[in-house]
């Protein structure tokens, strides 16, 4: 399996700060909604978990940190995985 550089990075990033990821996250999502209170929603974090391909344990310390509860995330992004089949 080939790491891009984007996943790289983004390890990088949270290997030294977490709360670096939740601010690639935050940027992602005020582009995704048009608004900075986009990255206040829940399925919005899934949809990013979702269109980045993360795991479980990389988007669950953004959830955290946004103060999201990691079930609604989870069974978020099962529910847009099954949409997508």
């Amino acid at each position: 399996m080939k790491i891009t550089r984007q996943q790289l990075r983004r390890i990088i990033r949270e290997a030294i700060d977490p709360r670096l990821a939740a601010m690639d996250y935050k940027e992602w999502a005020i582009d995704y909604m048009g608004t900075p209170s986009g990255a206040n929603s829940s399925s919005v974090l899934a949809t990013y978990a979702v269109e980045q391909d993360l795991s479980e344990s990389e988007w669950m310390p953004i959830a955290l940190f946004m103060g999201f509860t990691p079930r609604d995330i989870g069974l978020e992004i099962v529910r847009q995985q099954r949409a997508q089949i």
